[in-house]
């Protein structure tokens, strides 16, 4: 199956410091096995495949904001895995395991993991490497 990526998220695959992608899965198509195409531009005349990989296994996550978003907290495969606390809407404390993950998926920081899952979330992590969380 394809999966597309911004453009920002591929020196970051290729160079392997991104190891998985988060991505909602409706349709439960996600499993071990799998051939992933990742592309930028995907259903567009810009579409570019730049690599091929296999889905080594998925995982669930969860991201969930409470107390105004204050605090956020992450759960994979329905285990508590961290939680970020928010202070005049910047990072006061989260959980180094976090950083972990934010970096892993290619973003530079916890932050930056947050501005783009910036609202509660539902989904699976697709892996392409054999770390799992």
């Amino acid at each position: 199956m394809i999966i597309g990526f911004k453009e920002r998220f591929v020196d970051k695959i290729k160079s392997g410091t991104k190891i998985h992608t988060i991505r909602e899965d409706k349709h439960d198509r996600w499993s071990e096995g799998r051939k992933i195409y990742l592309a930028t531009g995907v259903r567009t005349k810009n579409y570019q495949q730049f690599a091929e990989k296999t889905c080594t296994g998925t995982q669930k996550i969860s991201i969930r904001y409470y107390d105004n978003k204050q605090r956020v907290r992450i759960t994979i495969d329905d285990r508590f895995f961290g939680t970020a606390f928010y202070d005049q809407g910047r990072i006061s404390y989260y959980v180094s395991e976090l950083e972990d993950l934010a970096r892993n998926d290619g973003f530079d920081s916890v932050d930056e993991f947050f501005q783009w899952f910036h609202k509660d979330f539902a989904g699976k992590i697709i892996h392409w490497t054999q770390l799992k969380y």
